[in-house]
């Protein structure tokens, strides 16, 4: 049966895809429907190990960042944050072996949940651009990162496989190491892997601003705070952690599919939040300390598939998952011996069911159904750190528990060579049920109960405008339902103000307009892709100054503080294009030019004049060209972004004075910003392969967009493969 990604912009069959991917990957035997429930979209790019092998990432979030259209940003070392489009965060979805990853704290804000995924332990990731509702439900807005965990394979005979290594950095002092062994007969196949790594203080580059130096930091000394001078300015102290990650899988053959368990499980040590450890613009340090308690998180999957032999050719995979995530934030003003924490369990279960349609005549199917259920938990306590003594303290969020189902349905005519429909329609059941906790705060409601529905819709056509050109226009629609971060949370949301409960959320709509073109010559060395999209947002979640029970303020950590509120107050447009050009001279050398531009601006209701939205990015993308011969693989290649003037910084970023470059009038700004890059991979043998790299070659000193860190300097990187 021919495998198919079909939906709102998914025009053409995935076999085709190898003139559209950047990576070519290698078409598994096993037929996958879940795992690759892209069905509203073009898959553009994915990346496979092979990219792993290459670039040597510390984390996904890294490997993520050599795709053309992701924009990863960091507030810490161990973080990393993509945007797609403009949209970034709770406003993308994360799917693991078609398994939604999203829970009900994913915040609005940057997330850094992508990092508890190895790239060692994937055997692919798919990032899909653009609305995703159809085949995914909530928060689908502006894309689908898919990924993929290795995969055991069926053997004629009992045998026995893998590989290990070991790598490191020097620009965070990084160590890590990798081993996979898997086996198989002809009925079963097993497998099972490990990755950790372990990194120091990331080290900035020499060549650049003196504003960005780390001149001070705070340490504790004899049971007082002191602020000390940084006798190495180019480390950012403190931003190193560590982290492990465990994978295990488990296949069964049977007469019409297979059976299939899998098991991952990581953790970290604690992560600082390094922009939250950073002085204001008068030298003065608000927190002795701030960072991320260890992640945790426990994935189980039981898929099981079913191939018929039926004039449609069906396939039915039936799968059920548990995942289980913790985090935690600590806290602690300057003097202050009281240290403040947080912590964060969620539960989730999830059935999903998907049934893929061969095709009869011009017709192709798809459908499938979805639950998705979420336990929260979260306490909260404070630490003398003189005397160790613990006592409560107010929670993150509230105890309870967030639901969403959804039924879909795609269909694909072809009603001649050269042109073909798609469309598609899903409909979304969500809710919550949750429960505050009232002793902390003066809230004047112990419950909030929410149920609401959503639909999402898409329609496609593609046409074969000549032999080695297509076109394809599409328009779809997709949803962010309210989660338990939007209802239920209270915190600082920055220095002076504090985020309250608002339970009368609904959920927040994208619609977007695309137009696609796909050019290549007949002897395939040259290929073209570009496009233009615009996407419109309505019932945009923003905070914004609320009152509660007739305040307008209330303290909170010993501040007066503003009351602020997650609310349905904005509307919003964001439009760019994209290009891309490569050029291949056999197989040997290849030359590939990427560019992504984007605008965005949002409307707040009431409002006078519109503001620029936050995870639209400037100008970005690349430029790389690799050369391979017989055993050996060289490559170089630019990354670039531009700037960002004074008044096109949106105002959550405004007020990071003292992070960002400022101009005459005190108004922070981004400067653009390249670094000049390179690798070699030697294949010693059909066993031992060596990588070795060297990042920002140039050390560059620079401070993307959106970051809370400089970036990293000269980075030279080596990894030691071993295969048997």
């Amino acid at each position: 049966m021919e495998s198919w990604i079909l939906g709102v912009g998914s025009l053409f069959m995935v076999d085709s895809m190898d003139v559209v991917d950047s990576l070519r990957a290698t078409v598994l035997p096993e037929v996958v429907v879940s795992g690759r429930r892209g069905m509203d979209i073009v898959v553009w790019d994915r990346l496979d190990a092979q990219l792993v092998m290459w670039k040597n990432p510390s984390t996904s979030a890294d490997w993520l960042g050599h795709v053309g259209g992701v924009y990863v940003q960091k507030s810490q070392l161990g973080g990393g944050s993509p945007m797609i489009r403009g949209l970034a965060a709770n406003r993308i979805l994360y799917a693991v072996e078609g398994v939604r990853m999203n829970t009900a704290i994913f915040r609005g804000g940057n997330l850094h949940n992508v990092i508890l995924l190895s790239p060692w332990l994937m055997d692919e990731a798919e990032v899909m651009m653009g609305v995703a509702s159809v085949g995914y439900g909530s928060d689908a807005m502006g894309g689908v990162l898919s990924f993929r965990f290795l995969r055991p394979r069926f053997i004629d005979s009992v045998g026995w496989y893998g590989w290990g290594g070991v790598r490191g950095g020097s620009a965070a002092y990084e160590r890590g190491g990798y081993g996979v062994v898997a086996g198989g007969t002809k009925q079963w196949a097993w497998l099972g892997g490990i990755a950790c790594k372990t990194l120091g203080d990331v080290r900035m580059g020499a060549l650049g601003r003196s504003d960005f130096l780390r001149t001070h930091y705070v340490e504790r000394v004899q049971d007082s705070d002191r602020v000390v001078p940084n006798d190495h300015p180019l480390l950012q102290v403190p931003t190193g952690f560590s982290q492990c990650h465990v994978l295990g899988r488990l296949r069964k053959r049977t007469l019409n599919g297979d059976i299939d368990y899998t098991f991952y499980y990581t953790a970290s040590s604690d992560i600082p939040r390094y922009d939250r450890l950073l002085p204001d613009t008068t030298g003065n340090f608000r927190y002795a300390e701030w960072y991320y308690g260890p992640m945790r998180w426990i994935f189980q999957r039981v898929g099981r598939i079913w191939r018929f032999s039926h004039r449609w050719q069906p396939v039915l995979e039936v799968q059920g998952a548990y995942q289980r995530m913790e985090e935690s934030r600590h806290r602690r003003l300057l003097g202050n011996i009281e240290r403040k924490s947080q912590y964060e369990m969620v539960d989730v279960a999830s059935v999903n069911v998907d049934v893929q349609m061969g095709e009869v005549g011009d017709w192709s199917m798809r459908m499938g159904a979805e639950g998705v259920w979420n336990r929260v938990r979260s306490v909260g306590k404070v630490t003398d750190i003189s005397s160790g003594a613990i006592s409560g303290w107010m929670p993150r969020y509230p105890t309870g528990w967030w639901y969403s189902g959804g039924i879909y349905a795609l269909g694909r005519y072809r009603w001649s060579p050269q042109w073909e429909a798609t469309g598609g329609i899903r409909w979304n059941a969500f809710g919550l049920d949750v429960r505050f906790d009232t002793g902390w705060y003066p809230l004047s409601i112990d419950r909030a109960v929410m149920r609401h529905s959503a639909w999402a819709w898409g329609v496609g056509v593609r046409w074969q405008a000549w032999e080695m050109g297509r076109i394809w226009l599409q328009l779809g629609s997709g949803f962010r339902a309210p989660n338990v971060d939007d209802v239920g949370k209270v915190f600082d949301s920055e220095p002076g103000s504090v985020l309250v409960p608002n339970p009368s959320l609904k959920a927040e709509r994208a619609y977007t307009l695309e137009l696609h073109s796909l050019v290549w010559n007949s002897g395939g060395q040259w290929r073209w892709k570009g496009g233009v999209y615009y996407t419109w947002l309505d019932d945009v979640m923003i905070r914004r100054p609320y009152r509660w029970a007739g305040w307008d303020s209330m303290e909170y950590e010993g501040v007066m503080s503003q009351i602020m509120a997650i609310q349905n107050g904005a509307y919003g447009w964001i439009w760019g294009s994209y290009g891309e050009v490569s050029y291949h001279v056999g197989t040997q050398w290849e030359l590939r030019i990427r560019s992504d531009w984007q605008r965005g601006r949002e409307w707040e209701e009431g409002g006078v004049g519109s503001e620029p939205m936050r995870h639209v990015v400037p100008v970005f993308g690349r430029l790389e060209m690799r050369r391979r011969v017989k055993r050996w693989q060289v490559g170089m290649w630019i990354v670039f972004s531009g700037g960002r003037h004074p008044e096109e910084m949106p105002p959550s970023e405004r007020k990071k004075v003292h992070i960002y470059p400022l101009d005459s009038l005190g108004r922070p700004y981004v400067e653009g910003w390249w670094t000049l890059n390179g690798r070699g991979m030697w294949h010693v043998s059909d066993h031992i392969t060596i990588t070795v790299g060297i990042d920002n070659l140039m050390d560059r000193r620079y401070w993307p967009y959106g970051w809370g860190m400089a970036a990293p300097g000269r980075d030279i990187t080596l990894q030691l493969r071993i295969k048997f």
